[in-house]
């Protein structure tokens, strides 16, 4: 419990860790040092949708090209946006016009979200909490259940972000509609996030 754990505050706390989606590859085993046993952590590396070695030329290539991706983004912020708020609002619309939702590769990913340009809503949420971070504004991934428009609870992610000392919630795959985009969960308070995402205990 303990590694699973960590592994998992290891990925949240690092969206640049694309390859290693804690949520299903990991395997634990146990090893022996004299007379004491050690469980070890092994992950499993993962490049859209099939398993990678984890120094292989072709993790290396998708490494440069996400960092590189972010670095465009984030060095593209029009220089008039001076403030916390304009920042986080320019980084939502980037991601809402540049990313389609989709539940293929890994979509879990922020490297899908940003290389590929196909995420689901773990993506979207690691990919802003990343692009935040880069940019200077503090921000974590949360994850947890939301009702959906059928009434359904289902697993979902999203982010919390902080702006000037204050804290804010924001779902940029809601916000991500077909034919527009909307604004309806960027910066709300908790208490309105809190009508229909429920975050995991983690987080509470």
């Amino acid at each position: 419990t303990d590694l699973k754990n960590a592994a998992r505050a290891a990925c949240l706390d690092h969206p640049d860790y694309f390859w290693f989606l804690e949520s299903w590859f990991y395997n634990y085993e146990a090893e022996m040092h004299g007379k004491q046993k050690i469980q070890v952590l092994r992950p499993n590396y993962h490049l859209n949708g099939k398993k990678v070695s984890a120094g292989s030329q072709e993790l290396l290539e998708a490494q440069i090209a996400f960092y590189e991706k972010a670095e465009e983004i984030v060095t593209g912020i029009p220089v008039n946006l001076t403030s916390e708020y304009e920042i986080a609002l320019y980084l939502h619309d980037y991601l809402i016009n540049h990313i389609t939702y989709s539940l293929d590769g890994n979509h879990d990913s922020a490297f899908s979200a940003l290389v590929n340009g196909q995420a689901a809503c773990y993506g979207y949420s690691k990919a802003y909490q990343y692009l935040l971070n880069a940019a200077g504004i503090r921000a974590r991934t949360i994850t947890g259940s939301c009702v959906d428009s059928d009434g359904n609870k289902v697993g979902h992610a999203w982010n919390e972000v902080w702006i000037d000392g204050a804290c804010y919630f924001t779902d940029v795959t809601w916000d991500d509609w077909v034919d527009a985009t909307i604004h309806s969960y960027f910066m709300i308070d908790l208490q309105t996030m809190s009508a229909d995402h429920t975050p995991d205990s983690m987080f509470t």
